[in-house]
């Protein structure tokens, strides 16, 4: 097959540590033969190469015009720094039929808000761009000003479809950079994905799930909304109501993933007002929900959200999770059980109750022979499954 008739390629080196920028040149120079190419996927991870070796191969990148996805994995690649996201910026900015692009830089600890700000002066020209997805997890020097930054970017691409933000352990980004994500978004009235993590980004406060809330008001078309908000021990109940108030506007959400993991501020209102925002989402088919070590949270609001489980129609896959909610009983699980069994198009239910100490592997047994009388595929997680 001649190079330039190729459409796809992809290629893994990850953990290829014997690749240095010497190989990245030479791919360059392939890259440059390519320019037909509509879909490149390259995995760097952990392999051996600098700035010098990324600011090559953005050489040939430039040259793939009729480009439409774009996946990089650089990570841990550690000695990277700004300079190579700028020259993979500096790649993209061509490249208008882009439709797609996927970069990671995950553990590339030498980032700074620099390197979004080079991402913004690019995308913010790829107005043909329907998928963003962007990960810096573990990137400690990024800040609410790279955040703001990016999202600026975002703010013209008005066909743009889905949008994937992983910031975990960014511990920098404060509740001014997601209010600032939230007023750009609010326009982009295409979107039918959200998915941000923001794990670990210990200083974020309920203003933060105040503004996405907001934001989720104007974004009432979405499809898929998966948010992260594990070990943020600053949210409480009032967040959560401000957060649910604008995903319960999002009555097309076929998928619903929520973590508030280790967010111990979080009580039996919290989850009440969890369950009723989630009470109109009628077209609802897969609930994932990640209360674990919430230990606040009791039978109580549990029966509440298993009500709201119980009413909708279309869902076909469950997920729960309380681990070391110490206030839940074999009671409270019980009657989730109950609900749960009399749903018709139920397919698989995953539930995680590991060490909750009210409840008895006996009970998790029972619950899991009742459920498998009418679920197809059914996990749940006892001390037995972990020994």
């Amino acid at each position: 097959m001649e190079m330039n008739t190729l459409k796809q390629l992809s290629l893994n080196f990850r953990d290829c540590v014997g690749i240095t920028d010497a190989g990245l040149r030479h791919l360059s120079k392939g890259l440059m033969r390519m320019s037909n190419l509509e879909t490149l996927i390259i995995i760097f991870r952990s392999c051996n190469i600098t700035d010098k070796g990324v600011q090559s191969l953005s050489k040939g990148l430039r040259r793939l015009t009729s480009l439409k996805q774009l996946f990089l994995n650089f990570r841990d690649c550690v000695q990277l720094t700004d300079m190579s996201v700028k020259s993979i910026s500096k790649g993209m900015k061509r490249l208008s039929s882009l439709i797609e692009i996927d970069l990671i830089f995950q553990c590339c600890k030498k980032l700074t808000d620099a390197a979004l700000y080079s991402l913004r002066k690019s995308i913010e020209h790829l107005l043909n761009l329907k998928a963003v997805s962007v990960n810096f997890c573990f990137c400690q020097n990024i800040s609410d000003k790279g955040l703001h930054h990016l999202s600026l970017g975002l703010k013209k691409l008005t066909s743009l479809q889905k949008i994937s933000f992983n910031f975990f352990f960014c511990r920098k980004i404060v509740d001014a950079g997601i209010s600032s994500l939230a007023r750009n978004l609010e326009g982009l009235r295409s979107l039918q994905s959200i998915s941000l993590y923001l794990g670990d980004c210990i200083n974020l406060t309920d203003d933060a799930l105040t503004s996405l809330g907001e934001c989720l008001k104007m974004l009432n078309c979405l499809h898929k909304i998966r948010l992260n908000f594990f070990f943020c021990r600053n949210i409480t109940n009032k967040g959560v109501n401000d957060l649910m108030l604008g995903v319960q506007n999002n009555i097309t959400l076929k998928k619903t993933n929520l973590d508030f993991s280790q967010c111990r501020n979080i009580t039996d209102l919290g989850l009440q007002n969890l369950s009723k925002g989630l009470e109109k989402l009628v077209a609802l088919e897969e609930l994932d929900l990640n209360l674990n070590q919430c230990d606040q949270i009791s039978d109580k609001a549990l029966g509440r959200l298993s009500e709201t489980i119980k009413a909708f129609e279309e869902l076909h896959r469950v997920n729960l999770r309380f681990q070391e909610c110490s206030k839940i009983s074999d009671k409270g699980l019980g009657g989730l059980s109950k609900d749960l069994k009399s749903m018709k198009k139920l397919q698989k239910v995953f539930l995680d109750f590991l060490d909750c100490e009210k409840i008895t592997e006996e009970k998790l047994e029972e619950v899991s022979e009742e459920l498998k009388e009418t679920v197809k595929d059914v996990e749940i997680i006892s001390q037995e499954s972990y020994m």
